[in-house]
């Protein structure tokens, strides 16, 4: 075989191979584009959860009737029923 031969083919394979590795970083950086969407959406999803439990946890408190200018005050407890006996 001669040496020019020898140098195309191994141009051929060198460009072939590179062809392979651009195509194959270009997959990699599609994946972790996606991963980065999938965990900002998955974040912003268990803030979202958290805001609406801590509404949920606000609105869940007991109204017990007391006294007031109609006879009855309302006095608000926790969702266990249990007064707060620390100090805030």
């Amino acid at each position: 075989m001669q040496p020019i031969a020898r140098l195309e083919i191994s141009r051929q394979t060198a460009q072939e191979r590179s062809q392979q590795a651009r195509r194959q970083i270009e997959i990699l950086q599609q994946e972790i584009s996606s991963h980065h969407k999938a965990r900002s959406e998955a974040l912003s999803a268990r803030r979202r959860a958290r805001d609406l439990s801590d509404a949920l946890d606000a609105e869940q408190t007991l109204v017990l009737p007391g006294r007031s200018n109609d006879g009855f005050s309302l006095s608000r407890l926790p969702p266990s029923g249990f007064a707060d006996t620390q100090p805030a």
